[in-house]
């Protein structure tokens, strides 16, 4: 299902993986050169991964293989319903349907 007209959550998330993006390229200290961020971050998740760090393992196979499927249970009753070019009844309509046709 979309998202109904006007919602900014999108606009929301892209603003916020832009300001990381800056973030990331800037940061520097006296054990990170400015735009080393990201692959020293991902380096601490390999070695944490390696040490047996279950949410390091997950980030990693979730961000190479992607994130498993969600199954997804519905429970629906399917009519069929013959065609007419004639139209229904109020009678007709209640009887197929259970309830009076909009007007």
């Amino acid at each position: 299902m979309a998202a109904p007209i006007g919602n900014r959550n999108a606009a929301k998330a892209k603003r916020w993986e832009t300001a990381l993006t800056k973030a990331l390229a800037r940061y520097s200290d006296d054990r990170v050169k400015a735009g080393e961020a990201l692959d020293k971050i991902a380096e601490v998740v390999v070695r944490q991964a390696i040490k047996g760090d279950r949410d390091s393992i997950v980030e990693i196979a979730n961000r190479i293989d992607g994130k498993p499927l969600q199954p997804v249970e519905m429970d629906a009753t399917v009519r069929n319903t013959d065609v007419s070019s004639e139209p229904l009844t109020q009678d007709e309509w209640v009887a197929t349907y259970g309830r009076p046709a909009a007007n």
